[in-house]
C-alpha cells in the first residue's frame, strides 16, 4: 500500500484553515485526525478493497464515514479471539513511538478502547493495531483512521463492513496514499499516555508495526 510520509510541520495560512474545517465530501465524513491535501487527489469516499495473497494473510482495507467508523471498528474486533496482542502508535511531536501490550483479554481492551474513543478516532497521531496470534489475524485502526484487516479468511471482516452499507471497491483510493495532513490537539499526548499505562504497553525499540 503506497503511503506519503508527513515530514514537517505546515504553515496555516487561512487558506489552509477554511480546507481544514471542511469534515465532509459529498456523504462521507472525516473524524478531526485527518484532512486530504488541498488539491483533492484522493476525495474521501466510503468503500473498501480487497489485496489477495496465495502466500500470505490478505489484506482488506477500509474507509468509513465518522458516524460510522467507531461501531464498525469494535464489530471488527469483536471477530479476533479472547486473548489478543495490542499495539499502539504514537507520532505526537513528529516522533515516532511504538507501545505492545501481549496477551489482553479482547472484551478488558474494547472496555479501554471505549473510555478512550475520541482520542482513537480523532488523534491522528495515534494509531491501534490488535493481533489475534492464535488465528492469525489483525485488525488496525491506524492514525489515518483507515481500518485495515489482515487475515486469511477476510469475508466475515467484510461482511461486516457490508453490513453498515460499505460497498466493495477494488480500486478504491485512501486518503494516506495522496498528500494529507495529520491534526491531532495539545492534551492527545498525555491522553495517549494514560491509555498506553492504563493498558499496561511497554515503549519498544524501532518501529514494530505499519500497516
Amino acid at each position: 500500500m503506497k503511503r506519503l510520509v508527513r515530514a514537517e510541520t505546515v504553515p496555516l495560512t487561512p487558506q489552509l484553515q477554511a480546507h481544514l474545517l471542511r469534515d465532509q465530501y459529498g456523504s462521507f465524513r472525516l473524524t478531526r485526525a485527518i484532512r486530504p491535501g488541498p488539491a483533492l487527489e484522493v476525495i474521501p469516499q466510503a468503500g473498501y478493497r480487497i489485496e489477495l495473497s496465495p502466500h500470505s494473510l490478505s489484506r482488506l482495507a477500509g474507509s468509513v464515514s465518522a458516524e460510522m467508523l467507531w461501531d464498525v471498528c469494535l464489530d471488527l474486533l469483536a471477530l479476533l479471539g479472547e486473548t489478543v496482542d495490542v499495539y499502539l502508535q504514537s507520532s505526537h511531536f513528529c516522533k515516532r513511538s511504538d507501545y505492545v501490550r501481549r496477551g489482553v483479554d479482547r472484551p478488558v481492551l474494547m472496555s479501554y478502547c471505549l473510555d478512550f474513543e475520541e482520542l482513537l478516532l480523532h488523534d491522528g497521531c495515534t494509531g491501534l493495531a490488535v493481533i489475534d496470534p492464535a488465528d492469525q489475524r489483525e485488525v488496525h485502526l491506524d492514525e489515518h483512521k483507515v481500518l485495515i484487516v489482515y487475515a486469511r479468511d477476510w469475508q466475515p471482516f467484510a461482511r461486516v463492513l457490508e453490513r453498515y452499507g460499505v460497498p466493495r471497491c477494488d480500486d478504491l483510493a485512501l486518503i494516506l496514499e495522496a498528500v494529507h495532513y495529520h491534526c491531532s490537539r495539545p492534551e492527545y499526548p498525555a491522553m495517549f499516555q494514560r491509555f498506553a499505562h492504563l493498558l499496561g504497553a511497554e515503549p519498544v525499540l524501532g518501529t514494530v508495526w505499519d500497516a
